[in-house]
């Protein structure tokens, strides 16, 4: 008899960003979704954070209201709209594991906190195109916590695709 594979979700504290393009702030009651964005011109291993479809909204939520560019506006009328990006260093990741055929279900992102603006910012951290990584402070985003899942036995492996990518200091934001 086959067993289904154990899995084991990843969880990870870090921010959604581009709040200051998209201009909608989630709650954390309703889990958003990590996709793979093309399109996006700086960077091939992009990933777009999104309000879910309607019909992956829970039926009670589906008229709460949420801050949007255009006011106040049901969860339901911004289905499928982009809410941000998920930042370059976990973009690479999350890739990467989608490539290697380790991502069970679908990534995830559930809002913290309100959005803002990053603290005290240093006068380097900007965007710069052609750089993959992060720069710490510089742009608006939303606390977020991203959840992956993965088979049981693929963890270990998964565990090196995240030293490969991330610092040591970015690493402690992992709980499995």
């Amino acid at each position: 008899m086959n067993r289904p594979h154990r899995r084991n979700p990843i969880r990870i504290t870090w921010s959604i960003k581009g709040y200051h393009a998209y201009r909608i702030k989630p709650t954390g009651d309703i889990k958003l979704t990590v996709v793979p964005d093309p399109h996006n011109r700086f960077d091939p291993h992009a990933m777009a954070v999104r309000v879910p479809q309607v019909e992956q909204i829970p039926q009670h939520l589906r008229n709460r209201l949420w801050d949007s560019r255009a006011g106040q506006q049901p969860v339901q009328e911004l289905a499928g709209a982009m809410v941000g990006h998920v930042p370059a260093n976990l973009c690479t990741v999350f890739h990467r594991l989608q490539e290697m055929g380790m991502v069970r279900g679908h990534i995830t992102a559930r809002a913290v906190g309100r959005a803002r603006q990053t603290q005290n910012p240093p006068p380097w951290a900007r965007f710069q195109r052609g750089v993959r990584r992060d720069n710490a402070g510089g742009g608006a985003e939303i606390p977020c916590v991203y959840k992956i899942t993965v088979a049981r036995v693929h963890l270990r492996q998964a565990m090196r695709v995240f030293e490969e990518h991330l610092t040591h200091g970015e690493r402690q934001r992992l709980a499995v």
